[in-house]
């Protein structure tokens, strides 16, 4: 990625240094988001000939899906995606806690309880993603994608080769899928979990990835090489590039998963108080 012959950027377009890349039009990309949202307005009633009111979803419930969408097209096809894999890294850093923070809990609150019971209806396929949105399953796998991915040799090798930067893309979207399970799940066949485990899941669920955060924000050296080589766009330096970088994935996950946690906290404490209330009133003689 040095600027000795100009820098690479996907399907093999060559640009000069210091060059912005332009939109990344995908076909296959492109034909994946349109099928998911034609998919989802079928599923839900809402395609022309297909109007059915027992299948319509909420409002907000469809605008949260299609707005999933149209973020995952922005954060993967626009300039960012370019700058992110040349350039900077807290621009690349920033497209991976989109997907997480943004992209996944907008797709869970989008998609209909029922419509996840059908797709879980075979019993193997139920069994197994059971298991695998439990709280205590859905931390260690979510955490461990999530820092393996910025292990330097697989972070590096990413960076290189465009199926397996598609396929950490993927994993992390999957991993914010699995973060988020417990927390908005409205599925009876893979429901979320009671207040009482989900506060202590969200208290521990951020730490391991805020740890790497700060490890990469306190870094005196650049980790990856790739930054390190890359030709310094908008005159960053590149260790502050990297502070910056750590500083995304360390404090936004931290504060909205607290932030989250702190809402469940009060309105079970809430609802466990007004329970409390209505069993001590004397019940009237009349």
């Amino acid at each position: 990625m040095n600027g000795a012959g100009g820098l690479r950027f996907h399907l093999d377009r060559e640009l000069g240094d210091g060059e912005v890349p332009g939109w990344l039009l995908d076909p296959v990309l492109i034909t994946l988001l349109i099928v998911a949202a034609a998919l989802y307005l079928y599923a839900t009633g809402h395609l022309p000939g297909r109007e059915d009111a027992r299948l319509r979803v909420a409002g907000w419930r469809a605008a949260c899906f299609i707005g999933a969408l149209a973020i995952l097209f922005v954060t993967l096809l626009s300039p960012l995606d370019g700058i992110g894999e040349l350039y900077l890294f807290w621009v690349h850093m920033s497209q991976h806690m989109t997907l997480v923070l943004l992209v996944a809990p907008l797709i869970l609150l989008g998609v209909p309880g029922w419509l996840i019971d059908r797709l879980v209806r075979n019993r193997v396929v139920r069994a197994v993603t059971h298991r695998l949105t439990r709280p205590i399953a859905a931390l260690l796998i979510s955490q461990f994608i999530l820092i393996a991915w910025h292990v330097p040799p697989i972070f590096e090798a990413a960076l290189g080769d465009r199926h397996l930067h598609n396929l950490e893309h993927l994993s992390f979207l999957v991993a914010g899928i699995l973060m988020w399970w417990p927390v908005l799940s409205r599925s009876r066949a893979l429901p979320g979990s009671e207040p009482v485990w989900l506060i202590p899941y969200l208290f521990v669920l951020p730490i391991p990835t805020s740890a790497l955060g700060a490890m990469i924000t306190f870094a005196r050296e650049v980790i990856y090489e790739s930054y390190a080589l890359a030709p310094r766009l908008w005159d960053m330096p590149a260790l502050r590039d990297q502070e910056i970088s750590g500083l995304i994935m360390w404090v936004p996950g931290k504060l909205i998963f607290w932030l989250v946690m702190g809402v469940i906290f009060f309105r079970w404490f809430a609802g466990e108080t007004k329970g409390d209330r209505s069993e001590t009133q004397m019940p009237s003689n009349g």
